[in-house]
């Protein structure tokens, strides 16, 4: 770029080269539209250390946090992307803020905060010789694990500890476990399904009890292409994208994708009868499992704490120690009910997650519910919310029940591949900065008040 100063006497020129013109920021639809995972590691680097978040990545990422997009295409990339922030936020320095964008240092003293209370808490609970030092912040998530932070940290005497921590952002606007569209999900082909279902599994009934050929003949899709190719077919149903091979089921699955196929209501009709139908050929199973399930449930999301971001403010819960001893279903229904000793039940709510019903990633959302409300849960009617068609291109797909809070579900192959990724660029240490204001307030006192932040105009 060349710029031309005129000055001193007549004639004289001055000319000043200013360097190449810089490249513009990407813009809103480039950073927040996001294809496949190529697209989004190439858009959000997972690490600072690897390429460091522009302004413009910050305003995007207070943006998903503060003022939410209703972009359901990309919800659970924007999950994605909120916790790989939160993960960043971890190692930058106030310092290096722009001034021009005052939520983010608001998200970094709610996030301090957040994690102030986890470590006060775990500290209490077990009881640790202090003082204790933080170590580092790792990114979890993915098939392996069932959180999606470990705040590793170091007690008096050498001893090693690790913090779990789900981040939850709760698009509803509530701050509790009990309000948020779901805790935990699982893909029905995952490792943990069997313990709930058995063998085999939601793909194979789908597909051996002529759900998958009644549903291609209601719209006019042709089975016999599928006859035969069993195996691969569950492969692409069970992932969540458009497979580039074989032929024949990406076209399959394109084809699910258009508009006149995803939103048919017979289809999405004869995808409800299968999951009742399968809840119901396993009920005897879950009602002799409910220890191994209880089991599954307290290994997984008791020990951690839940960090639930809403209305501009952190608050941090944990999970009531689960004893399952009943379970129900509404003949007919898409859900099933296991019912706690406790003051709650756990919803357990089946669907397709990607591409509208009947196409791929088969998942169980597990809902908490209080049991004063669970009856009334229990019996209210499927509303046919239709996916988001893409067209026939292989965007991830979600469906509309839970626009904002949907996310990757154990046992997602992309959720797994992400998680690859972000593991290869290793794990996140504090800033000094960080330490320095975690270390100012006192953990107990910030364990006991709210720790509200007005939002600056």
């Amino acid at each position: 770029m060349l710029l031309c100063f005129i000055f001193g006497e007549p004639g004289i020129t001055c000319i000043i080269y200013m360097g190449p013109k810089k490249k513009a920021a990407p813009g809103i639809g480039d950073l927040l539209t996001i294809t496949d995972l190529a697209d989004f590691t190439h858009k959000w680097p997972s690490n600072l250390q690897d390429f460091p978040f522009t302004d413009h990545h910050w305003k995007e990422v207070c943006r998903l946090f503060f003022s939410p997009p209703g972009e359901k295409q990309s919800n659970i990339w924007h999950n994605e992307i909120r916790e790989i922030a939160l993960f960043n936020l971890f190692g930058l320095s106030p310092g290096t803020m722009s001034n021009d964008n005052p939520d983010l240092y608001a998200l970094y003293i709610e996030w301090n905060g957040a994690l102030n209370q986890c470590f006060a808490n775990y500290i209490d609970a077990h009881s640790l010789a202090g003082p204790v030092d933080i170590i580092h912040l790792e990114k979890k998530g993915g098939q392996n694990s069932s959180h999606d932070f470990e705040l590793k940290i170091k007690d008096a005497k050498g001893a090693t500890y690790d913090i779990k921590i789900e981040f939850k952002f709760s698009a509803s606007r509530t701050s509790s476990i009990a309000g948020l569209a779901q805790f935990a999900a699982i893909n029905t082909e995952s490792a943990s399904a069997p313990i709930f279902f058995g063998k085999p599994g939601y793909v194979d009934f789908f597909y051996d009890q002529g759900y998958l050929e009644r549903m291609c003949s209601s719209v006019k899709l042709d089975y016999d292409i599928l006859r035969d190719i069993k195996n691969e077919w569950k492969k692409t149903a069970k992932s969540v994208s458009v497979p580039k091979t074989p032929a024949v089921l990406k076209q399959f699955h394109e084809d699910m994708r258009d508009p006149s196929v995803a939103k048919n209501e017979s289809k999405k009709t004869i995808v409800n009868e299968s999951f009742a139908a399968f809840i119901d050929d396993r009920m005897e199973y879950l009602r002799s499992n409910f220890e191994p399930i209880s089991a599954v449930f307290n290994a997984k999301q008791t020990d951690k704490y839940f960090c639930i971001f809403s209305k501009g403010t952190f608050k941090v819960e944990t999970m009531p120690n689960i004893v399952i001893d009943n379970v129900t279903h509404e003949r007919g229904q898409h859900f099933f009910m296991l019912h706690a000793n406790g003051g709650f039940s756990i919803k357990c709510d089946m669907s397709w997650g990607n591409g509208g019903a009947g196409n791929q990633n088969p998942r169980v959302l597990f809902k908490l519910v209080e049991k004063t409300s669970s009856s009334k849960s229990a019996t209210r009617k499927r509303k046919h919310s239709p996916s988001r068609s893409s067209g026939g291109n292989s965007n991830i797909i979600v469906g509309d029940e839970f626009p904002l809070e949907e996310e990757l579900a154990e046992g997602d192959s992309v959720g797994k591949n992400i998680q690859d990724e972000i593991k290869r660029r290793g794990v996140m240490k504090p800033n000094p900065g960080f330490i320095e204001l975690f270390r100012s307030t006192s953990p107990k006192i910030r364990s006991k008040r709210s720790r509200t932040v007005k939002r600056i105009k």
